[in-house]
């Protein structure tokens, strides 16, 4: 009996969904003005300040044709946050009212794709210590299978592209399998996974891969407008960013990018533990640690450095120690160009001083592991072994 009513309750579970996070940035704009998701994804904008609103209109270009019944924040500041589930495909344009913010460019737009059956991509042990596809990319909520030979093998998560023994806390690992054993794992977040096996000099004889996880919504260009999304507000508790980097579940992890140059959210408070990543475009830039908020020359000894990077590479930090990091690009003029930016690590006991610079803990690039719907689960087999108590 119990059997079946677990796989009712598992069957009756929501697919997989994503949230994704949006910011007020500097100068009367959203983030990521232009972002695409998957029925079914969540998105969710947070404030700063100064107060604005997220509010549906009917095109592209109005600044005044609202949608009836769409989706509206409402002014809201920081710390206030507000969530939209989207539930149908369609484009979704929205608009700051606040005075004159939507005239000078404060406008978006989500685009919702149908979503797509989840695949299982299969990799197996390869003659000569490989992977058979070292480098794959699947999107959100596919299921990658490796396979194994005679001899052992392992798939261990590990914190960079290179290292042979900087496992990740919390990632992902099958330990020592021979044939006929598998080992599947579920990709929730976007996000690069690198693996090794662990055996021996495996390793270090180049058995490594990574599972490249990418958003399953493709962009589209039409001009149709979207049918109104009913609005589901968030208000100010706290919570934690699930964005387009992947990370272990002990921290949330928030991503930036490179617009320009500027960083897309050049001013950044997070919570003690989380993880910052930064994604690059086409044209090469650092994330370099310096003393201070004026400086182009102090870099922080001991401090954060990505070297010079391009897409699709990304760089994360995890943030271990409460305080303000100062951060720069180091190429060419950039930096005196304006293009630097700080990270304010706070937690609940130490606040922070507003003038005082940290050595961060580790970094690496992202990493991250599947989520569980167990709690659910056992929410409703808990129901239901109550109701037949009761009888």
């Amino acid at each position: 009996m119990l059997c079946s009513l677990a796989a009712l309750a598992l069957a009756a579970s929501p697919a997989l969904a994503a949230t994704f996070n949006v910011a007020v940035a500097p100068g009367l704009k959203f983030s990521t003005p232009d972002l695409s998701v998957s029925v079914g994804d969540t998105v969710t904008w947070s404030f700063g300040a100064s107060p604005h609103t997220v509010t549906q209109v009917t095109t592209a270009t109005t600044c005044t044709s609202r949608t009836v019944g769409g989706f509206d924040s409402k002014q809201l500041v920081a710390p206030n946050k507000f969530s939209q589930t989207f539930t149908k495909p369609g484009n979704f344009w929205y608009i700051c009212t606040v005075g004159n913010h939507c005239t000078s460019g404060m406008r978006g737009v989500v685009r919702v794709a149908a979503s797509k059956p989840a695949v299982t991509h299969q990799v197996s042990v390869a003659p000569g210590l490989k992977f058979s596809t070292p480098d794959l990319s699947v999107s959100v909520g596919d299921t990658v299978t490796w396979s194994f030979g005679a001899s052992p093998h392992t798939v261990t998560q590990v914190t960079t592209a290179t290292t042979c023994t900087n496992r990740t806390v919390g990632g992902f690992d099958s330990k020592q399998l021979v044939a006929p054993n598998k080992f599947s794992q579920t990709f929730t977040k976007p996000g690069n996974f690198w693996y090794i096996c662990t055996v021996g000099n495996h390793c270090t004889s180049g058995m490594r891969g990574v599972v490249r996880v990418v958003n399953s919504a493709p962009t589209t260009t039409s001009t149709t407008a979207a049918a109104p999304q009913p609005a589901t507000t968030t208000a100010a508790a706290p919570q934690p960013a699930t964005t387009t980097a992947a990370a272990p579940a002990s921290g949330a992890t928030h991503s930036l990018s490179t617009v320009g140059l500027a960083f897309s959210k050049p001013d950044l408070t997070i919570a003690l533990g989380e993880t910052v990543v930064w994604s690059f475009g086409a044209s090469p830039h650092t994330v370099t640690q310096v003393t201070d908020k004026t400086t182009c020359t102090d870099k922080t000894v001991g401090g954060f450095d990505s070297k010079n990077m391009v897409a699709p590479n990304t760089f994360a930090q995890t943030f271990t120690k409460p305080g303000n990091y100062w951060y720069i690009c180091t190429v060419g003029n950039h930096c005196t160009s304006g293009m630097r930016g700080v990270v304010r690590v706070t937690n609940t006991t130490t606040p922070v001083d507003e003038n005082a610079g940290a050595v961060a803990g580790a970094n690496s690039p992202t990493t991250g592991a599947a989520a569980s719907a167990s709690s659910s689960l056992l929410t409703v087999l808990g129901a239901v072994l109550l109701s037949l108590m009761l009888v």
